[in-house]
């Protein structure tokens, strides 16, 4: 089964990666999800970072552009859906 995460809010930041600093992602922003838009989950950190957060590895197309990043897992900006086909 495929899940993907669901923006419940505004500025849901992909990551480009998990580099933290003074506890926060320093990390370049490679897109923002807007509320409703869905990027597809394909892989769990599995422990909690510098921020307290446990993130996931997403993959979301944008304008015929493949975007691979990092969300942080914080149930305030998003949910989690079993993936529409």
């Amino acid at each position: 089964m495929q899940l993907e995460v669901i923006a419940k809010k505004e500025m849901l930041n992909i990551r480009q990666s998990l580099i933290f600093s003074g506890g926060k992602n320093t990390s370049p922003v490679l897109h923002t999800l807007k509320k409703g838009d869905r990027a597809a989950i394909t892989h769990f950190t599995q422990r909690f970072e510098a921020d307290g957060y446990e993130w996931a590895q997403v993959q979301l197309i944008v304008d015929d552009k493949e975007i691979n990043g990092y969300v942080q897992l914080d149930m305030k900006s998003y949910l989690i859906s079993k993936r529409r086909t």
